[in-house]
């Protein structure tokens, strides 16, 4: 250990708690920062490749920052082999505003095609659903070409979660 150097470091430049597990696929590593703005450096010099703001509300932010500036990480998803669309490698993120957002790995541009315009809303089905009462903490999980998202909701005698049909669950490769 005594032997170890530091290769380079990286500053975000975004206030706020860092708590994120870097993710490495291929020559990029993945962070999100605070606001779930995705950041992707060359693994071996520390450089900037490209950054995604999903540009979360500032009242949101401010309305209880603890919960809500912090990102836990960022999920990777690669097509079939034989996938013809966009974006056949992406990032995606569960913003702590209650958004599923896909971008594509090496550019960081929206995957258009990915829910609307690049996002698909996890408030959707979730009846009474207030501002700020419902907000991810963690990376989605792909489980079998499926985001899979874990939320938090805000204690209340008013649950936003109320049983409602859902005919479209979220797939990531189903697109």
């Amino acid at each position: 250990v005594e032997d170890l150097e530091v290769a380079w470091t990286y500053r975000t430049g975004i206030g706020g708690p860092f708590k994120a597990t870097p993710l490495q696929i291929g020559e990029l590593l993945y962070v999100c920062a605070a606001g779930n703005v995705i950041i992707a450096l060359d693994a071996q010099s520390g450089d900037l490749s490209w950054q995604f703001d999903p540009l979360i509300d500032p009242e949101h932010l401010a309305a209880i920052p603890y919960f809500t500036a912090g990102c836990r990480g960022v999920s990777y998803y690669a097509a079939p082999e034989g996938y013809q669309g966009e974006c056949p490698e992406r990032i995606l993120t569960a913003t702590t505003d209650a958004r599923l957002i896909a971008v594509d790995a090496y550019t960081g541009e929206r995957c258009l095609q990915f829910g609307e315009l690049g996002e698909i809303s996890l408030s959707e089905h979730m009846g009474n659903d207030p501002r700020i009462f419902n907000f991810q903490t963690s990376p989605p999980g792909i489980v079998r070409g499926n985001a899979v998202v874990g939320g938090w909701v805000f204690d209340t005698t008013d649950p936003p979660s109320q049983p409602q049909a859902c005919n479209q669950p979220a797939s990531v490769a189903g697109w």
